[in-house]
C-alpha cells in the first residue's frame, strides 16, 4: 500500500512535468505565430518582419514585389 506523502510527491512531479510541457507548448505556437506564420493583410509576410520594417521606416515588399 502507497503511503499518502510519496502519492503527494508522485503527483506533484507529474504536475510539473505537465506544465512545462504545457508551458513548451505555447512557446512554440508563440514563436510559429509572430515568427513564421505569413498574414495575408500585411502582404504575405510573417508580422514579426513587418514590424521590424514599420519600426526602420522601410516600406514592407509583399511577396509578389520581391521575385
Amino acid at each position: 500500500m502507497r503511503r499518502p506523502v510519496e502519492s503527494a510527491q508522485y503527483r506533484a512531479i507529474r504536475y510539473t512535468e505537465r506544465l512545462a510541457d504545457l508551458e513548451f507548448a505555447v512557446a512554440e505556437y508563440i514563436d510559429r505565430f509572430n515568427h513564421r506564420r505569413l498574414h495575408g493583410e500585411i502582404g504575405l509576410i510573417p508580422p514579426v518582419e513587418a514590424e521590424a520594417a514599420f519600426h526602420t521606416n522601410q516600406p514592407v515588399l509583399n511577396s509578389r514585389e520581391r521575385d
